[in-house]
């Protein structure tokens, strides 16, 4: 559709190590919620693979398990990084990727000028054990992060206002 924002959901992490497969599973439940206008890819630990993506859209979703020290950390975190080059530093710092995600961002940002808004949807996850299974309080979490993302894809999609025909008045 015409004006609308390129947007597309890219679930993070390793479908074999335990909770680590949320931004996965999440995606594989999202893909028939969503117009085929926004892709849902899942991405395995090499996050570099997400810079082309950066570049070719103007909102990214991404989903992923995080780790934290926190006692009191959400159970579903959601940061929307609409200045992404002054707010990288919100993200979360520990990865369980070989490069975490505030390095591709800044490195995407080096690359190209400019980010695009951003939104990290994360898990709060228990277990990173390569082969073992997703924990259930984690995989409890996925049905009100796939409504949430929904939601707010189509939302978004919503309040795009539509181009206006040249010679017509606004207002």
């Amino acid at each position: 559709m015409p004006g609308q924002p390129a947007i597309a959901c890219i679930g993070l992490g390793r479908a074999y190590r335990g909770d680590d497969a949320v931004g996965h599973l999440v995606i594989r439940e999202l893909k028939p919620l969503l117009p085929a206008t926004v892709p849902c890819i899942p991405l395995n630990d090499d996050l570099t693979e997400l810079i082309p993506y950066l570049h070719q859209n103007d909102r990214i979703y991404l989903i992923d398990a995080y780790q934290s020290s926190t006692p009191d950390a959400p159970e579903i975190l959601r940061l929307e990084l609409t200045d992404p080059i002054r707010q990288i530093s919100s993200l979360p710092t520990v990865s369980s990727h070989t490069l975490s995600l505030k390095q591709i961002l800044q490195l995407a940002l080096e690359l190209h000028g400019s980010l695009p808004t951003i939104v990290f949807y994360g898990v709060l996850g228990r277990n990173f054990q390569m082969g073992d299974p997703i924990h259930p309080q984690v995989k409890a979490r996925i049905p009100e992060l796939v409504r949430q993302i929904s939601r707010d894809i189509q939302q978004q999609m919503l309040s795009v206002p539509h181009a206006a025909n040249p010679g017509e008045r606004c207002g």
